[in-house]
């Protein structure tokens, strides 16, 4: 048997075709086994995913939308309150620093009075000594009228340095308060926007919270006889791919009717019906945490 010889290869996925070929033995038995490990190894790596894909499937809880989206609207108004509490904390620290820079500047000017009447004081006896060496009869009432207009106006000036000083610090608080207050709107604001794009993100990826969503508002028109549904273009499709199911979260089975607002964000709807209007538009629902808690701060 020479080096290479014919030999018979039959893919085992290839039942009615065979293909006659020359190679080396070795190297046709080499190939052939590490062909028969790759593709043994690429068997047990899908039925390993399949397995714990089917784990994942069956350890996911089952959580219905309306709990859901009323879970997303909780944590929205728990961040905000966290955001807003961690705001109250830092403005009270600085009017903490505030009071105490007020008590530290009203000690100086006390100090500054003090000081200034001792040296009103010394004014005095050296005017009185002054004028006694001087002549007494003489130089005594000019040498006080002099020395006395000279207090005064220290203790002018002392009186004005001292209001202007206050002054300064009460614009100062007047202004960091309403620094402060501005910056917990700002940050509550903020807070609110992101949870708002949370819940959409949330919506987009799964459009079934939608429909919890829809049936926490229906609950508060039970009865009503004929509904509107307002909805946004971009979630048409989706409504009129479930309409059955959305038939379904009213009791009374109304006659619903589905409109298309230009107005409305994807995500948003407005249910209307003879028993009242239901706004569940998610900027709506959260500008109403917004003002509950703006409410609770001021």
């Amino acid at each position: 048997m020479g080096l290479f010889q014919e030999t018979l290869i039959k893919d085992p996925n290839i039942k009615n075709e065979a293909c006659l070929i020359d190679v080396p033995e070795l190297e046709w038995a080499y190939c052939e086994l590490i062909a028969a490990r790759a593709e043994t190894a690429a068997v047990v790596e899908t039925l390993a995913m399949e397995e714990a894909t089917k784990s994942e499937e069956e350890e996911a809880p089952s959580v219905p939308p309306e709990v859901m989206a009323a879970q997303l609207l909780e944590e929205a108004r728990q961040q905000a309150e966290a955001i807003l509490a961690q705001a109250r904390g830092e403005a009270e620290s600085i009017l903490a620093e505030l009071e105490a820079r007020r008590k530290q500047t009203e000690e100086e000017l006390a100090q500054a009075k003090k000081e200034a009447e001792a040296e009103c004081d010394r004014l005095k006896k050296e005017a009185y000594d002054r004028g006694y060496e001087e002549g007494w009869n003489k130089g005594h009432a000019e040498g006080e009228k002099a020395w006395a207009e000279r207090i005064t106006a220290a203790e002018t000036t002392l009186q004005e340095a001292k209001a202007e000083a206050l002054n300064l610090i009460n614009r100062a608080d007047e202004e960091r308060i309403a620094r402060i207050r501005e910056s917990e709107q700002e940050i509550l604001k903020l807070a609110v926007e992101i949870a708002e794009k949370i819940i959409n993100n949330e919506l987009k990826a799964d459009p079934d919270k939608w429909l919890g969503m829809i049936k926490v508002a229906t609950e508060k028109i039970t009865g009503a006889a004929e509904v509107t549904i307002r909805i946004a273009q971009e979630d048409e499709a989706f409504l009129i791919q479930n309409l059955r199911e959305v038939r379904s979260l009213f009791t009374e089975s109304p006659r619903l009717q589905v409109v298309t607002d230009p107005n409305l964000k994807p995500g948003d709807f407005i249910l209307q019906s003879n028993m009242g209007e239901v706004d569940a538009r998610l900027h709506q629902q959260l500008n109403k945490i917004y003002q509950a808690l703006k409410e609770e701060g001021s």
